[in-house]
């Protein structure tokens, strides 16, 4: 009778353990979200969504008929790219990586490096209409239903690109053996550097535009041009400079990848991370130590890392 109840005991132990790790202070648990287009609600954005899923991967909405989305936005890259500085149809270098896509439903707006989209729908006509990237002509999308149509139907079959829990929301949710102690570590020290004041919420990401000083840019991002979307300025004056301030919106952290930053300037997370805190660190903030940044780099590599729920890329990099 006795070991039985102190197998229940034990039981009972573990399963109060479970329940609350150590460490969750200043924390955003994670909301379940779509991963097919059945899951999504009312019924009628199903329909949309499989229209959008079909023009995603179709070369016909671009003005050559050469490229799609996913040519820049690569399944097996998290639909990203993977590069510092894409090229842009053979019209020369994109100014700033090419967003990931998966989980950005899940983000709030703004949208873009630069927030120029307030809405998901909005951040699509972007690209739709862009000559360096699709540069869809009115005749096509009236093909589909129309410009309207088609960007709800291509924000439709995004908001279904979400990538599964990471070992972060594993361990919130009580697994806590799902992290190492380093990377638990690691969370703990994120947040009392006040990481989170820019990358905030569950998806770790900003939800506005701040001022970043960049420096030691190479001097081809400084074009004498009409700027690309109507900002971003400071890189279109054909001055030339090194270093310039822009306004620009916190990336999310989960399933980060080489290369970092928004033009791809760091290789390293650990060096990126180093780099970074010059420009971000207010003089109240103390400097990091190298096992701290360490510690860091396991909670974003190790934490914050998952593989898309709905099976529709392969295994991130």
């Amino acid at each position: 009778m006795r070991s039985t109840f102190f197998i229940i005991g034990l039981l009972l132990a573990s399963s109060l353990e479970a329940a609350s790790c150590p460490y969750t202070a200043g924390t955003t648990a994670r909301k379940a979200a779509a991963h097919h287009c059945d899951d999504l609600e009312p019924k009628a954005r199903v329909a949309s969504c499989r229209l959008g899923q079909e023009l995603f991967s179709s070369k016909e909405l671009s003005f050559d008929r050469k490229a799609s989305c996913a040519s820049c936005h690569l399944p097996q890259k998290d639909y990203g790219d993977a590069q510092a500085r894409p090229e842009l149809r053979g019209l020369g270098l994109s100014l700033s990586r090419t967003i990931r896509l998966s989980d950005v439903a899940r983000r709030v707006a703004p949208y873009f490096w630069n927030g120029r989209a307030q809405s998901l729908e909005g951040a699509v006509f972007w690209p739709l209409y862009q000559k360096r990237e699709m540069g869809a002509d009115p005749e096509t999308l009236t093909k589909f239903g129309g410009g309207t149509k088609v960007a709800l139907a291509l924000s439709d079959y995004l908001s279904t690109l979400n990538s599964a829990d990471a070992a972060w929301d594993r361990y919130l949710a009580g697994d806590c053996q799902a992290m190492s102690p380093k990377a638990i570590e690691g969370a703990k020290i994120f947040h009392a550097s006040h990481c989170e004041n820019c990358h905030l919420g569950a998806e770790f990401s900003g939800d506005q535009v701040v001022s970043y000083h960049y420096e030691n840019l190479p001097q081809d991002f400084f074009i004498n041009e009409e700027s690309r979307y109507g900002q971003d300025w400071e890189l279109h004056t054909g001055s030339i400079k090194t270093d310039v301030t822009l306004k620009v919106k916190a990336p999310s952290l989960r399933n980060l990848y080489a290369p970092f930053g928004q033009f791809g300037q760091g290789s390293d997370l650990f060096q990126y991370l180093e780099s970074h805190e010059k420009q971000v660190f207010t003089p109240e903030n103390k400097s990091l130590s190298d096992t701290e940044r360490s510690a860091i780099v396991h909670y974003l590599s190790e934490g914050l890392r998952s593989h898309p729920e709905s099976k529709k890329t392969e295994d991130h990099l």
